[in-house]
């Protein structure tokens, strides 16, 4: 399967190795044994509120799905107080994507036109101001 993985163009944007694991590092590496780790199971054990944050265009978790699936567990936990967002146009680091194909290896460079979402840092502050309890006369 990696080798028919590697033909494709997203290959290199992956983390997946470019060979398959021996019996050995199967059993002992820990990139291995976690492969099939599922992270429902800590979230139906999370009690406190949460918000979820990702961009539009989220090239390595279905977003949708990603939510449905964390907020069925929070339920699971009695948990109902899960916010979540979803930034158009950004990707996974929530960045604004400069072109329409955000699978596209883009520049490492600090001056390649990328920048956070707008409203991002607002909506981190914010939720968390409003789950601390926290008022703007607080926190002068």
């Amino acid at each position: 399967m990696l080798e028919e993985a590697r033909k494709h163009r997203w290959f290199g944007l992956s983390t997946l190795p470019v060979a398959a694991p021996t019996e050995t590092e199967l059993r002992t590496w820990f990139r291995w044994r976690n492969l099939d780790l599922d992270p429902i199971t800590y979230w139906e054990r999370v009690k406190v509120p949460v918000l979820l944050i990702y961009g539009e265009r989220e090239d390595r978790n279905p977003v949708d799905r990603s939510i449905e699936r964390i907020q069925a567990a929070l339920l699971r936990a009695g948990n109902t107080k899960m916010t979540s967002k979803i930034f158009p146009d950004a990707d996974h680091g929530i960045m604004i994507v400069p072109n329409s194909d955000a699978r596209v290896p883009r520049s490492t460079e600090a001056n390649d036109g990328l920048r956070f979402a707008p409203g991002y840092f607002d909506t981190m502050t914010d939720w968390l101001k409003n789950h601390l309890g926290l008022s703007e006369r607080k926190l002068r």
